[in-house]
């Protein structure tokens, strides 16, 4: 199985981890992943832990977020788990970019993983807790709630009043040093 239909798999047993819970008490307060260990010991006698149930998970979780190449890549197992991790933190541009580069002759995944890191650290990079923020938003709009509580509506409008406080000082910094910081800017109005 590719690391995408094992974490796949040990996904779907969360319903079969629900229903033992419910009908056996002293699953109660054991993590999820020791639980679907277990399962899977039971089920193939492959001994494994919860944190490798968790790891695959997070794995296939940033697999799905690569372009289609290196989504085959992953799953044939011609990725490192460090590889995976730089490739889903960089743009689809970049993403093609080191696809095109390792196309021209696949490398081991030492040499993979050291080409992915290296085109990685070319791309300019935002502030550290920009990208957080970023992040967290995203997973936010992912899953959004049906009727999000008053105190979500504040935050909302609080984050949007300081992104544009933050565009607004971009912008106004660009301008007096005769740059755009972004190339969307110049589609906008003042």
């Amino acid at each position: 199985m590719t690391v995408t239909e094992r974490a796949a798999a040990t996904k779907a047993l969360g319903i079969q981890v629900e229903q033992m819970r419910a009908n056996d008490p002293t699953l109660t307060g054991m993590r999820t992943e020791d639980v679907k260990a277990r399962i899977v010991e039971e089920m193939t006698g492959r001994k494994v832990s919860g944190k490798t149930i968790k790891r695959e998970e997070a794995l296939a979780e940033k697999v799905a977020g690569l372009i289609p190449e290196w989504r085959d890549a992953a799953d044939s197992g011609e990725l490192s788990a460090k590889a995976v991790g730089a490739l889903a933190e960089a743009d689809e541009a970049t993403q093609r970019a080191a696809f095109n580069k390792w196309a021209e002759s696949p490398k081991s995944k030492a040499a993979t993983t050291e080409l992915v890191a290296s085109m990685k650290a070319s791309e300019p990079a935002a502030d550290k807790r920009l990208a957080s923020a970023e992040k967290a938003l995203s997973r936010f709009v992912a899953s959004l709630p049906r009727n999000p509580s008053a105190a979500d509506s504040e935050a909302i409008f609080r984050i949007a009043e300081l992104a544009r406080q933050a565009g607004d000082a971009v912008r106004g910094f660009a301008d007096a040093h005769g740059a755009r910081q972004n190339p969307s800017d110049s589609n906008r109005s003042k």
